[in-house]
């Protein structure tokens, strides 16, 4: 969904080296969105007219799938002598306003 352009810029890295792992953590965090909102989230342009789940990839979610590839990139192991954090609060405001709620079959 998002360009791993954007991600290693997001990150500040540079080359190659780890665009495997970005994009594991790319198409994770794209499942979260879907599990956390019950949405289903397809690509600009693409947005299918008989699946009423559906939204469109736009900034404020990609602001949030950036906020949590950052904080697991990060935060790589549960276990360690750091302190570690919670994902951020920011992707919950990014992503709230998507919450789909079945409302006895009413389309959002």
């Amino acid at each position: 969904m998002i360009e791993l352009q954007d991600v290693k810029e997001h990150l500040r890295i540079v080359g190659e080296h780890e665009d495997n792992y970005l994009t594991a953590l790319t198409l994770a965090a794209c499942k979260l969105f879907e599990a956390k909102t019950g949405r289903i989230l397809v690509r600009p342009q693409e947005l299918p007219k008989d699946e009423p789940k559906a939204v469109e990839l736009d900034d404020l979610i990609k602001w949030g799938l950036l906020l949590t590839i950052g904080h697991w990139y990060e935060n790589r192991e549960a276990s360690t002598s750091l302190t570690l954090a919670e994902i951020p609060l920011g992707v919950a405001a990014c992503w709230g306003p998507y919450r789909f709620y079945n409302l006895g079959g009413a389309t959002p």
